[in-house]
């Protein structure tokens, strides 16, 4: 596993994803085989799956990085290990897609050293990844999913708006109707229940939304 900044800036627009999800009719899988994959290995409350996305470049020595709801663009030293050290602290996965058979982390977590109970290590979950990839590949989908840690997820009902080359949390106030916004994440409950969406992203701005369906 290694960090590609290239891997990062190669995801499409917002925009685009969506119409390739519409494209390829990805809800039945989401509500099928890839629903059974996070089940079969009992990973559906530790990830869920995104869609893939950004809102802006990166360049080749910088991560987007999210450290207490706002995700930035930092600076690093190491430009390509997964795990960077800053700040006294860790700058950890939180997002990977899959090239090929490799796994790529594509956002980040600032994990202080009073919060290093925070780190997932992928290796323990490493043949739930490489089913669900091959699933992925299978469906023709590896380029439209990722995989999203919830371990720092904030299941708060709340916005994410992106104001030049910050994604900020903020507030939901609810005044936007359900055809401003674009699903972006789903987490998927017991055997006996279905798929559910846990974050939005708007249309316009660069807008996230998160809450239950």
């Amino acid at each position: 596993m290694h960090y590609s900044p290239s891997a990062f800036n190669s995801l499409p627009s917002l925009k685009a994803a969506e119409e390739n999800f519409n494209v390829k009719e990805a809800r039945q899988f989401l509500e099928g085989p890839i629903r059974q994959a996070f089940l079969d290995f009992g990973v559906q409350e530790k990830y869920g799956i995104a869609l893939l996305h950004n809102h802006f470049p990166l360049q080749a020595n910088q991560r987007l990085v999210d450290y207490r709801n706002t995700a930035t663009a930092w600076l690093v030293d190491d430009e390509v290990s997964p795990v960077s050290t800053k700040y006294n602290g860790q700058i950890v996965p939180r997002a990977y897609m899959f090239e090929k058979d490799d796994i790529v982390p594509y956002e980040f977590s600032f994990v202080s050293a009073a919060e290093n109970d925070g780190v997932t290590d992928v290796a323990t979950d490493v043949q739930f990844f490489n089913v669900l990839n091959q699933t992925l590949t299978s469906l023709g989908l590896e380029k439209l999913f990722g995989v999203r840690d919830l371990r720092d997820h904030d299941n708060n009902l709340g916005v994410e708006i992106t104001e030049g080359e910050a994604n900020i949390m903020l507030p939901h106030d609810g005044t936007h109707s359900p055809s401003e916004l674009i699903e972006a994440l789903w987490v998927f409950g017991p055997k006996t229940a279905p798929c559910y969406c846990l974050c939005y992203c708007a249309r316009s701005c660069g807008r996230h939304w998160r809450c239950h369906c």
